[in-house]
């Protein structure tokens, strides 16, 4: 986040942080599925997120 100066990787962090200990730590018969979907989901709605940040801030 602070190499680039993005929210957008600060939420992608965040996002995969957070949802892998929850889902990871209380769904654990599911966390092999539920946790690489929820990671997927969260690097998807970051590469939006990035894509905006750059047509916002052309270089």
């Amino acid at each position: 986040m602070w190499i680039y100066k993005s929210k957008a990787y600060l939420f992608v962090t965040l996002t995969t942080c957070i949802s892998s200990l929850i889902l990871g730590g209380f769904f654990v018969e599911l966390a092999f599925t539920l946790v690489p979907l929820a990671i997927s989901i969260a690097y998807s709605i970051g590469v939006l997120l990035i894509f905006r940040e750059l047509k916002a801030n052309p270089v």
